[in-house]
């Protein structure tokens, strides 16, 4: 069984960390402070995935030390360096 579960949350706009192990649920990209995103820019970019402004991520996929997140609602796929967690 995996240590560490990544999945996004469309509705939240967030993608959510869990751990298998203790069961603890952290955000790990996305603006989780203010809520749903009212517009669709992709604010964040070069920055801390957690400040960044996703909308609507659906599908993620890991490759090469980066996990990328299809950000539904700004049409273009996010790219999260696992290592800095800069998106």
């Amino acid at each position: 069984m995996p240590a560490t579960c990544i999945c996004p949350t469309v509705r939240a706009n967030v993608v959510r960390k869990v751990d298998a192990v203790t069961a603890t649920i952290t955000a790990f990209a996305g603006y989780v402070a203010g809520g749903s995103v009212s517009c669709c820019a992709p604010v964040g970019d070069g920055g801390a995935a957690l400040g960044a402004k996703l909308s609507g991520p659906e599908q993620i996929f890991y490759n090469n030390g980066g996990l990328y997140i299809a950000d539904n609602g700004n049409n273009r796929v996010r790219r999260v360096d696992l290592a800095t967690g800069v998106i």
